[in-house]
């Protein structure tokens, strides 16, 4: 998820939801910089997630 700040800067917050709370990871983007947040992902990466949400998109614009 994103979201613009009024510094302009864009904030970056991880994704994962769920379970009561939140994943409170977040980096902070401005132009081609990026600042890592203070806060850690508080749950175990998955590394083949953006391949098997890509294979999904595939097969959902084959059907369409």
């Amino acid at each position: 998820m994103k979201r613009i700040l009024a510094s302009g800067m864009t904030e970056w917050r991880c994704s994962v939801r769920g379970r009561g709370t939140g994943c409170a990871a977040v980096i902070k983007q401005n132009g081609d910089d990026f600042v890592k947040g203070n806060r850690r992902h508080i749950h175990p990466a998955n590394p083949g997630l953006l391949t098997a949400v890509q294979k999904i998109i595939e097969n959902v614009s084959v059907i369409s």
